[in-house]
């Protein structure tokens, strides 16, 4: 489903091969029907633009306005069925995602040099002893603000990506169950996770699955707190540094203005702090980079440690 608010429309598109505009208001709430090639799975609605993506891996891009044929017809990037699909908030174009674990970011202006922009990456897979598992991404969701997007799968994780430097921004931490769908609030500060079996395992994974649940996670803390310490965000941002391995450094955005280091108030390094500080106090500070600067952990109810860089 898909909701014009402009007209209120809603948009519906079904196995029957069919797309529907209702109006709810109407005394006949079904406005129009139009046929399709093929079974309808996902659609999305950006402005005027509506996409469709069907069985067989095709994809049709309509102006709601005249229905009467697709501006576009395409064959999608990815090898296998679509699972999800999302409009870019900007209106430039579209990412879709398989049951393979990959995404696709397309683009909406058929000219060569703008179709050459388009790409695509794996995603929400893991090895586990030596064997690659790979798992569907169940749902997608733009920013509305920042033109990031979310991905969610039958892995139980959600991730933020900038489609733009081709970047993973965030990973969250895994949830109990798979991801089935999520969505960002209007104004971008909270995002809605549904979290419950999507029966990738069968009828043996339901009899160990969680309960279903809708999650609420507030957004852009760590944003409030950078502001207020001088960070200007149009300049530079965060981004979680996932270990020294080129693999994950490759995933860091270029050029680097900083490096944070976080690590939790533990027995061991506050017994250690005694040690140096008293050390300091007979021998004299040594030389420190100025460039480093110190801020102290202050809750020692939070266990989590991270390195993050930003630029």
């Amino acid at each position: 489903m898909a909701y014009f608010r402009e007209s209120n429309i809603l948009i519906t598109g079904s196995w029957d091969r069919t797309l529907r505009f209702w109006d709810s208001r109407a005394g006949s709430p079904q406005q129009s029907s139009h046929d399709t090639p093929e079974r309808v799975y996902q659609i999305d609605l950006v402005n005027n633009t509506l996409v469709a993506a069907m069985a067989s891996r095709l994809f049709n891009i309509y102006d709601i306005r005249r229905m009467d044929a697709p501006l576009q017809q395409r064959e999608s990037s990815l090898k296998f069925m679509t699972r999800s699909l999302a409009c870019m908030p900007d209106g430039q174009g579209y990412a879709t995602a398989s049951v393979e674990g990959r995404i696709a970011v397309e683009y909406f202006d058929p000219s060569p040099t703008v179709q050459e922009r388009k790409y695509a990456f794996k995603c929400h897979r893991q090895t586990i002893d030596d064997v690659d598992h790979v798992w569907p991404v169940n749902a997608l969701a733009f920013h509305p603000l920042y033109n990031t997007f979310a991905s969610a799968g039958s892995d139980a994780t959600v991730s933020i990506w900038d489609h733009k430097v081709k970047k993973r921004l965030r990973q969250y931490p895994k949830f109990a169950n798979p991801i089935s769908s999520l969505a960002f609030n209007c104004d971008g500060t909270k995002l809605a996770i549904a979290v419950s079996y999507t029966w990738d395992e069968g009828e043996s994974g339901l009899k160990t699955a969680e309960r279903p649940a809708i999650i609420v996670r507030r957004l852009g803390e760590e944003v409030k707190w950078s502001q207020k310490a001088g960070l200007v965000l149009s300049q530079a941002h965060f981004e979680d540094v996932y270990g020294l391995d080129s693999e994950l450094l490759a995933m860091v955005s270029r050029p680097v203005k900083a490096v944070i280091l976080l690590f939790p108030v533990s027995d061991v390094s506050e017994t250690k702090r005694k040690e140096e500080d008293e050390r300091v106090r007979i021998e004299g500070q040594p030389l420190v980079d100025p460039t480093i600067f110190w801020i102290k952990q202050t809750v020692h109810a939070m266990p989590s440690c991270s390195t993050a860089r930003i630029s």
